[in-house]
């Protein structure tokens, strides 16, 4: 979606409310002493989505994306949300952003109000229409406030030429890394969660294709993704866990061959 189609969109984000939860007795509501709320789902037969306390500080979806959208005119766009959670997409148009004509740096923004996830923001890049985190535990704000994330944003936009030549490095040492006995290829599947019989087909294919790590990497998640997941937001958690065993694997690979 470009930006007029994401501000549209924007508007088919479920909304939902807080309620106090309480107990019939004798015919007579009575609210819980520990003062709990319940979240329900607007314009869904008051759908709930999860019980809180009453300290709980709710952000609509809606508000939360908006806020990481503020300072942002030209862009392509794509969210999902399920039950409490949703996610948004986010890659800038421009030659700033591009690595090369197939890749490009962005943002996904995670919110939730049923406390599945916190509010967090994150660079991703996207490569032949793969998204990958960079860096799971390199989350740029968690549970930020959404009053500081423009700002904090454009701080962190300093950081896109640093970004372009950490993913080159990255594929190009990958890329180079390749796989030549069942031992190697063992260990790669083990640190992606290659399921065993994937492992064998690749092994197969070890003897007749060259095999690369990074080629390797990409049949992975092109394996997770025919998965079927409850939503876009499901489906991107587990990708987002491969992303880390990418960045984290790369990293140990590394030590222990100098």
């Amino acid at each position: 979606m470009n930006r007029d189609e994401t501000l549209v969109a924007m508007d088919n984000l479920p909304v939902f409310e807080l309620k106090p939860v309480c107990i019939l007795v004798d015919d007579k509501h009575n609210r819980l002493p520990n003062n709990w709320q319940a979240v329900y789902q607007k314009d869904s037969d008051n759908k709930v989505v999860a019980f809180v306390s009453n300290r709980y500080k709710m952000v609509q979806h809606k508000t939360a994306f908006m806020s990481v959208l503020k300072d942002m005119d030209d862009y392509d766009c794509d969210m999902d949300a399920i039950d409490g959670a949703a996610i948004m997409n986010v890659f800038p148009n421009g030659e700033d952003f591009m690595i090369d004509e197939k890749t490009r740096l962005g943002v996904t923004a995670y919110n939730s109000v049923d406390r599945s996830t916190a509010l967090n923001i994150k660079f991703v890049i996207v490569s032949n229409g793969r998204i990958f985190t960079i860096g799971q535990k390199n989350t740029i704000f968690k549970k930020a406030h959404v009053g500081e994330i423009a700002q904090n944003l454009k701080d962190y936009a300093m950081l896109v030429t640093e970004l372009k030549s950490y993913w080159r490095s990255i594929i190009t040492d990958l890329d180079l890394l390749v796989i030549t006995t069942d031992e190697e290829m063992h260990d790669i599947c083990k640190a992606f969660n290659v399921p065993e019989e994937l492992e064998k087909q690749l092994k197969l294919a070890m003897g007749i294709d060259k095999m690369t790590a990074w080629g390797i990497i990409k049949m992975a998640y092109d394996h997770t993704v025919t998965k079927n997941f409850k939503s876009e937001v499901h489906k991107r958690k587990h990708l987002d866990e491969l992303s880390e065993n990418l960045f984290t694997w790369k990293f140990l690979s590394k030590l222990t061959t100098k």
